[in-house]
């Protein structure tokens, strides 16, 4: 089961929707951590950058 599926799980309401309809859902929850994971990957790059720009800094 994917990180999706079980936030979908938890996310979508249990009441009579139909399978494709929690399928697209499914699908969209899965588009939106894919970009929020890219997001945090883009932002540790940026903070080691920054650590290591600062850490220069003090040795010189």
């Amino acid at each position: 089961m994917t990180t999706a599926q079980l936030l979908a799980q938890h996310v979508l309401p249990q009441h009579n929707k139909g399978k494709a309809e929690e399928q697209d859902e499914c699908a969209e929850i899965s588009k939106k951590i894919r970009q929020r994971e890219e997001e945090i990957k883009q932002i540790q790059t940026k903070i080691i950058q920054l650590y290591e720009e600062l850490y220069k800094k003090d040795t010189v």
